[in-house]
């Protein structure tokens, strides 16, 4: 399987694993706690977890760094939207407050943006694939 089929997997499988997990908090008394504390090691995981699963052979601490950088950014832009949303609905009681779909939509989006700058944070498991590729082999 070519590097992009691969990479659109593990951006399914990334969002899927993120908002299943954000979801399982959720409207508990433990979610903020959750969102402090545990998000970090859940999340970051998740992205090196599912990368692993698809392209270990080709992973670097560098690779590493970046997927804990990624999940990383999106524990803070979780926190920032949920932050938005009840700054919204404190000073204007007509906004809705973050409600879990809307958390789940903009975790979605965020990750596949995130996703589709993947190629541009690491060429090394891109470049690694290619030339084990048979259209290498057909170039050279």
């Amino acid at each position: 399987m070519r590097y992009e089929e691969q990479l659109k997997l593990v951006k399914g499988s990334i969002i899927a694993s993120c908002r299943e997990k954000i979801s399982e908090y959720w409207g508990t008394e433990l979610f903020d706690m959750w969102l402090t504390i545990d998000a970090n090691y859940h999340l970051t995981s998740i992205y090196k977890n599912k990368f692993k699963e698809h392209f270990a052979k080709y992973m670097d601490t560098d690779v590493e760094s970046i997927l804990w950088d990624a999940g990383n950014n999106t524990i803070c832009a979780l926190n920032a939207f949920i932050s938005y949303k009840k700054y919204c609905y404190d000073h204007n009681p007509d906004t809705e407050d973050a409600a879990l779909d809307d958390v789940l939509q903009f975790i979605e989006m965020f990750i596949s943006e995130q996703m589709e700058d993947f190629s541009d944070w690491s060429d090394t498991i891109s470049m690694a694939m290619f030339q084990e590729s048979p259209e290498a082999e057909e170039s050279a």
